[in-house]
């Protein structure tokens, strides 16, 4: 093993303990992200935007954060994400 992959595996094993995964729930999908990034509670604007999001063939999410309406619109079908 050279150098390089063994400093990439020892950055990995560190991201991970450093960045505890937890499994949220968008709509009836699952999905896998770093804890604390997805709000416990739903609030209205996520209500809005979710269901805007089942209308629209196209999204542009500009300036997304930590990309939660990225996901939201993901888990809606057949959208495309810019």
């Amino acid at each position: 093993m050279n150098i390089k992959n063994y400093l990439g595996e020892q950055r990995n094993k560190l991201v991970k303990s450093l960045m505890p995964f937890r499994e949220y729930k968008i709509g009836n999908h699952n999905i896998i992200g770093v804890k604390g990034t997805i709000r416990k509670n739903t609030d209205q604007d996520d209500a809005w935007l979710f269901e805007l999001l089942s209308n629209c063939d196209t999204y542009f999410d500009i300036g997304c954060n930590v990309g939660f309406t990225s996901l939201m619109g993901l888990v809606q079908s057949d959208i495309r994400i810019i």
